[in-house]
């Protein structure tokens, strides 16, 4: 009887894992099929880049120079490459490795991106199952893997694919272990859980957030007595631990290259109030949770938003304070996780953007690795009885979401293509651009792909000597397209006779016999503030008072070099 017992549980156990198993799989097959056309349809229409450059460190890597990248404007004139202080490491050295398998950086970047945003249903799924159960949680992957971020940034050379999908992974594996004895295998789960924890931190440090709400995770069940006190220490023991490795390798090249331990900082991009951040902060949240621009703007107007915010705070906080003790200790966990990572992120962000500054027309990609904790949230808090009419209501909300999503996708690929069927006529970006430039406010990705496309460009790059130091309004793109190290430098187009001044300045300070170039293309700024007819014209009468001479000048392209540095 024994003996049959232990056979029938072991052949449902097997079941269970073959189900499980089979479940995944077909998760990633489906999600990897979409994400594989829609990838080979958008990359016809867009050139994916990032300023960031994570690429240069795996190619500087493989040719020796370490896990470097170009240096910004005329910073450090010595040297062509320098560690980079903007992000840890990881990323690059994972494009080096997966550049290992024959892909060039350029590819690998995009290509860990690819299988990141392929992987990232099934790891929610994984995640949410224990929470929300099958259905929902496919619902809320589908919701999170169709938001603009992961349209905008899913599929470019971006971190955020990949930290979101190993911090998913590292966060199921804890609440899939939740409930076990101290055990063996307990220990071995929550150790793996740290280490990929660790992994994600080699990638982006903002993973401090992550590291933050999981210990006061931990702190807060135990000062509510929904864990005791031997385990939760065990679990942050053990989940420290498995980090430690990665965090001390880190740290102690933190302090090898820079004599800091984080030594991460950006000093670029708009700077604004703590007012300012917080509501760019609310309306990119929005944006990416709702998927409406439009809606998205309450953001900006104070009552309304304590309007909409106000009755859904205090209704999701009644609710988990009357449902609190019917929830398991995964959900419950959950819960506290799920506020405490979104209020450590949003923290660490709106910091970032008040003191060091950020764009905050990019800050949407920088919410890309939280704004997943809000469809699951919302379930488990309005919906955790799962009775007839919430699902019914819950599905209809999750239904005109998704269409919200998709509708986003819609029109930014019709405006996409009309952009690129205006710049299409005139071979002069500058001149297309001014049919188009009333219509549209930003049009930068469009006319990096046209840049990218223009042969004059890369022949006059390959012109320049070797031994110069040279900047660009598009040092990125331009790094991207020529695998050499061209300095990026934020070229204003309004301020023309200053930022000449400035650029004489950075000529001057570079080394004595150096040739300094300047290459000026169009980007959104200069198509919009200089006139289309003589736009290049416009930038020489600034520039050859201070000593630059045009050394060429084409359709798309002009070249400056510091003749005289004296």
């Amino acid at each position: 009887m024994t003996n049959g017992f232990k056979m029938f549980s072991l052949h449902q156990l097997k079941h269970r894992l073959f189900s499980a198993l089979l479940t995944y799989l077909l998760i990633i097959l489906f999600s990897s099929l979409v994400i594989y056309y829609f990838i080979e349809f958008i990359s016809s229409m867009k050139f994916f880049l990032s300023n960031d450059t994570y690429f240069e460190e795996a190619l500087n890597f493989i040719h020796g120079r370490g896990l470097t990248r170009t240096p910004w404007a005329a910073g450090n004139p010595t040297v062509d490459y320098e560690p980079n202080i903007y992000q840890p490491p990881g990323f690059g050295l994972l494009i080096y490795l997966v550049s290992l398998f024959g892909l060039i950086p350029t590819k690998a970047d995009l290509w860990i991106s690819y299988i990141s945003w392929a992987l990232t249903p099934a790891i929610l799924v994984f995640l949410l199952k224990p929470l929300i159960g099958l259905r929902f949680s496919i619902f809320c992957a589908i919701l999170s893997v169709t938001s603009p971020c992961y349209y905008l940034f899913g599929s470019g050379p971006f971190t955020e694919a990949l930290y979101t999908a190993i911090i998913l992974l590292s966060i199921g594996i804890v609440i899939r272990n939740l409930n076990r004895d101290l055990d063996r295998k307990l220990i071995a789960a929550i150790l793996c859980a740290g280490f990929v924890a660790g992994v994600a931190y080699s990638v982006r440090n903002a993973c401090l957030a992550y590291f933050a709400a999981l210990f006061f995770t931990f702190v807060t069940l135990r000062i509510l007595g929904s864990i005791k006190t031997e385990k939760a220490l065990t679990l942050l023991l053990w989940f420290f631990i498995g980090s430690a490795p990665v965090l001390i390798a880190l740290h102690l090249r933190n302090l090898s290259v820079f004599n800091q331990i984080l030594p991460y900082r950006i000093d670029q991009g708009y700077f604004s109030t703590y007012l300012t951040s917080v509501r760019v902060l609310i309306e990119a949240l929005l944006f990416d949770f709702i998927g409406s621009r439009t809606i998205a703007k309450i953001a900006w107007d104070f009552w309304l938003i304590l309007l909409v915010f106000l009755p859904v705070s205090l209704s999701g906080l009644y609710l988990t304070w009357k449902q609190w003790v019917k929830y398991t200790l995964e959900t419950k966990f959950f819960i506290l996780f799920a506020v405490l990572f979104l209020l450590a992120s949003s923290g660490m962000l709106i910091i970032a953007h008040t003191r060091h500054g950020l764009d905050p027309g990019n800050l949407i990609r920088h919410v890309f690795p939280f704004t997943w904790v809000l469809y699951p949230l919302a379930l488990i808090t309005f919906n955790f009885e799962q009775n007839r009419f919430r699902n019914i209501f819950s599905a209809v909300l999750g239904g005109l979401i998704l269409f919200s999503h998709l509708n986003h996708m819609r029109n930014d690929i019709q405006k996409t293509q009309e952009v690129l069927a205006a710049l299409n006529q005139p071979s002069d970006i500058a001149t297309a651009a001014r049919a188009i430039t009333g219509k549209y406010k930003i049009i930068t990705e469009e006319i990096n792909f046209k840049i990218t496309q223009d042969p004059e460009i890369i022949g006059i790059i390959d012109s320049i000597p070797k031994n110069a130091l040279v900047i660009s309004n598009v040092g990125g793109l331009l790094r991207r397209l020529t695998l050499l190290p061209i300095r990026s430098f934020d070229f204003d187009a309004r301020k023309l006779q200053e930022t000449a001044l400035v650029i004489g300045e950075m000529a001057n300070n570079t080394l004595p016999g150096r040739p300094f170039y300047l290459v000026i293309l169009p980007n959104n700024e200069t198509v919009r503030v200089l006139d289309a007819g003589d736009w290049k014209e416009s930038i020489a009468k600034s520039l050859i008072p201070q000593g630059f001479v045009v050394t060429a000048s084409k359709n798309n392209i002009i070249v400056f070099l510091k003749s005289d540095k004296s």
